[in-house]
Parts: structure tokens; C-alpha cells; sequence
């Protein structure tokens, strides 16, 4: 599987022995875990101030994760969210800033010009690697995002 955070669900790939292709319907609409889920707040150790919570009452499926993972992490910094942060964390993100933009699907400068988004805290650690279930003894519909930098 592969899911860029910092692009919207629909590039995620499915990459094996052949070309990489988009996941079906049925894929995408596959329930998340072995016994169904109807609420689940998922944590990024990177990212610990915006939890992604998703709900569903007849069940949480891939595509709900993918979609609240990426609207979470896809909104702007607000000056809330500046207050929060530390100035130095923030400053360390202009690389994955500009990274971002440029591999983006609309217009690099249209989209240099709606700023930092949450998803650029990461510096650049965007593929989706998986989430880790919790501990027996923990809340279980506490969930862990896993991360990494893309392979070149």
C-alpha cells in the first residue's frame, strides 16, 4: 500500500509484481480490523496534538481511516495551533513545506500561498507505514499511526 498523508486518498497505490494501481471499491470499503470498529481515535507520536477520531455506527472501514487520516492532517496551521507548537519545530518544517508544494497536485504557488498545514510538522516522515493495534491492557480503540520518509 501506498499512501502519501500529505496527498488526498485518492493516489494511494497499490504497489506488487505489477504496476502500482489505485485501490478498488471493495478494497477501499474493506472493514479496518477483524472485528468491527464503530469509533477509534488513532495517535501520531509526531503529531500528538490532533488526534484523528473516525466514527461510524455500521462499522469503520479503510477508506473512513484514509480520509479522516488525510483531513486531520491537511488542514492549515491555525495561530491556535502556532501557540501550541514550539516556534523551533515549526521552523524545521520549511523543507517538507516546499516539498509538499511542489508535488502536489494543484499549482505550487497557489499552494505555498495557504501556508503550513499540519501534515509539514511531520518533516517529510508522510508514508503510511500502518497502524499498531493497542495493548492488550489499553484502550482498544486507541490506535498508533506508524510513519516513515518515502524511499527514493
Amino acid at each position: 500500500l501506498y499512501f502519501d498523508v500529505a496527498h488526498h486518498v485518492d493516489r494511494i497505490r497499490i504497489h506488487s509484481t505489477f504496476a502500482p494501481r489505485p485501490l478498488t471499491s471493495s478494497e477501499m470499503n474493506k472493514p479496518a480490523a477483524s472485528k468491527p470498529l464503530t469509533h477509534m481515535t488513532i495517535w501520531c507520536e509526531d503529531l500528538p496534538w490532533w488526534p484523528v477520531v473516525v466514527r461510524r455506527k455500521d462499522g469503520i472501514c479503510c477508506a473512513d481511516i484514509f480520509h479522516a487520516i488525510y483531513d486531520t492532517y491537511h488542514q492549515p496551521l491555525s495561530d491556535s495551533d502556532r501557540e501550541c507548537i514550539p516556534s523551533k519545530r515549526i521552523a524545521g518544517c520549511e523543507e517538507a513545506f516546499k516539498q509538499r508544494c511542489k508535488s502536489a497536485d494543484s499549482l505550487t504557488a497557489w499552494e505555498e500561498a495557504q501556508g503550513l498545514r499540519r501534515v509539514d510538522l511531520l518533516k517529510g516522515k508522510t508514508m503510511f507505514v500502518g497502524l499498531r493495534r493497542p495493548a492488550l491492557n489499553q484502550d482498544q480503540n486507541r490506535w498508533v499511526l506508524q510513519v516513515c520518509k518515502p524511499s527514493s
